[in-house]
């Protein structure tokens, strides 16, 4: 289960999407204590759906949507270590 997502924001600046407790953080790589937070409900309810979709791609909002309703639920399976993310990313390219 993925739980954070990164886009190249600039020619400079990486952006993070990152699912934290029961918020969704949105920032960028110089201020991650300066992150936009929103609720999983507002997630679910389409609320980040043009941000995330014109940033991240379609796919990342799905997966964004399935891991929120995921957790939400209860359903969620244990999140994604470190080296699985590692592998993944490579994977992905």
């Amino acid at each position: 289960m993925q739980t954070k997502w990164e886009c190249r924001y600039s020619s400079s600046e990486m952006m993070y999407l990152e699912i934290d407790g029961k918020h969704v953080k949105t920032y960028l790589d110089h201020s991650p204590a300066n992150a936009e937070l929103t609720s999983f409900d507002d997630v679910l309810a389409g609320k980040m759906d043009a941000e995330v979709r014109n940033l991240f791609g379609e796919q990342a909002l799905a997966e964004l949507k399935e891991t929120v309703g995921l957790i939400k639920s209860g359903k969620a399976p244990k999140p994604e270590t470190k080296e699985e993310a590692m592998l993944r990313r490579r994977r992905e390219g």
